[in-house]
């Protein structure tokens, strides 16, 4: 059995046939509402199958995309230029400093998996 808590949210999931018994005696002691299967929990997107669940970002990460404007953006194997010429003066200021402030921690958050903060 597992049992994930956080703050006032309390998953109980596995494969152990006295789970049932462990919730009814959970439910004396606190109070308990049952939403029924488990589709996401802290920015996770849970799926389950015969005998596994799977946690994937994919929402997380898609709704993350659609604020930086980056939906149709595609994939490289690094971000940038592996051999730039930087100078003091080079480029432009960015625009958009929140947002860039904004893609970076969730870029953090989503390495580390931990999605709260947004």
């Amino acid at each position: 059995m597992f049992v994930l808590v956080y703050v006032d949210d309390i998953v109980v999931t596995g494969s152990d046939s006295d789970l049932a018994e462990d919730v009814v005696q959970l439910g004396s002691e606190f109070s308990l509402i049952d939403l029924g299967e488990l589709n996401f929990f802290l920015g996770l997107e849970i799926e389950r199958c015969e005998s596994a669940l799977f946690l994937t970002q994919r929402k997380y990460v898609r709704e993350l995309l659609e604020k930086a404007g980056m939906v149709d953006a595609r994939s490289a194997p690094t971000p940038m230029v592996s051999t730039p010429k930087l100078t003091h003066d080079a480029g432009c200021p960015l625009d958009e400093r929140a947002l860039y402030d904004l893609m970076q921690l969730a870029y953090t958050c989503i390495r580390v998996g931990s999605p709260t903060f947004m």
